[in-house]
């Protein structure tokens, strides 16, 4: 959530995305999700095995905070016992000249559209109140399609809240660099800056007032959301991160969830025919549910472990 003192130089700060996302829990709590809590029995880890082959598969939360560390213990065990790192995406492509034309593209409407003409008045200017009350101003951002300005309305609350930090896929990719083990990435920035983009399309009232409420909620949503996590507690984090969502934004759902699980199951096949041993590290949200990336394993006669602690 911006500041919307912000310009479009708010580019560095989408990075701290990924997702979703999260993109990514219920709102734009999709794309950050989550704090702390003091008991925990099993981790947000889980090991697939498929003959001699493993896969680690660990749910992330793309923004943290100092307090967040150190993490579950069974994320060391997946970082030192994996040859490879798989990322949703690699976000060092976001600060070159291609990366950056991409973001601006994603988050601008091209086309001689605005929020002034895609919402009704009477969001417009709950909008607009919404955005005084965070010391910015609507006209800065009147070109920003919904999604990505919920995106970034996201970011800059978490930042407000002092909770926007240094994520759980960030951390292990600099430690993979650092450490020269090979990472590889299950989609390009094109594709995650695109599901992005067209959050909202078509219900713009409707997402708009949506993400106004969850933002003025965030502190507390955000503290449930990161006890569940932390815990690998998957039913609560569907009760609390996507249930909503899924019967009230299906489209959303499907396009920010399901499609891309949907997508990296073939890939994650194909690493559990291989020898390497991969750690696989994706939003937390991407792993519950019947459409989520563990139970799709399953039901392919996969083996899943849940690491404990």
């Amino acid at each position: 959530m911006l500041n919307v003192e912000m310009n479009v130089e708010v580019n560095v700060e989408i990075k701290m995305k990924r997702n979703i996302l999260s993109a990514m829990a219920a709102s734009l709590s999709f794309v950050c999700i989550f704090l702390m809590s003091s008991i925990s029995l099993a981790d947000p880890v889980w090991k697939v095995t498929h003959e001699q082959n493993t896969v680690y598969v660990a749910g992330t939360i793309h923004t943290l905070t100092p307090e967040d560390y150190p993490l579950p213990a069974s994320f060391e065990t997946a970082y030192n016992n994996a040859d490879i790192l798989v990322f949703e995406t690699d976000l060092a492509e976001m600060n070159t000249p291609e990366g950056q034309a991409l973001l601006m593209q994603s988050i601008l409407y091209a086309d001689g559209k605005n929020l002034q003409n895609v919402l009704s008045p009477a969001v417009y200017q709950e909008l607009a109140q919404f955005l005084q009350s965070r010391g910015g101003d609507i006209n800065r951002v009147v070109q920003f399609k919904p999604g990505m300005l919920s995106v970034l309305l996201t970011l800059e609350e978490l930042k407000r809240l002092n909770q926007l930090g240094q994520g759980v896929d960030d951390f292990f990719d600099q430690r993979a660099q650092a450490d020269k083990k090979t990472r590889l990435f299950l989609e390009t920035i094109e594709q995650q800056l695109g599901f992005l983009a067209n959050m909202g399309e078509g219900q713009e009232d409707r997402f708009i007032l949506y993400s106004i409420r969850e933002l003025e909620s965030l502190s507390s949503v955000m503290a449930q959301l990161k006890a569940a996590w932390r815990q690998g507690d998957n039913l609560t984090l569907e009760k609390i991160g996507i249930n909503e969502w899924r019967e009230d934004f299906p489209i959303i759902y499907q396009n920010l969830l399901v499609r891309r699980n949907n997508a990296w199951i073939p890939q994650i096949e194909a690493m559990l025919n291989t020898n390497p041993t991969e750690a696989v590290l994706v939003g937390a949200l991407h792993l519950v549910g019947n459409e989520g990336v563990l139970q799709q394993l399953r039901d392919r006669g996969y083996k899943v472990e849940q690491l404990q602690q």
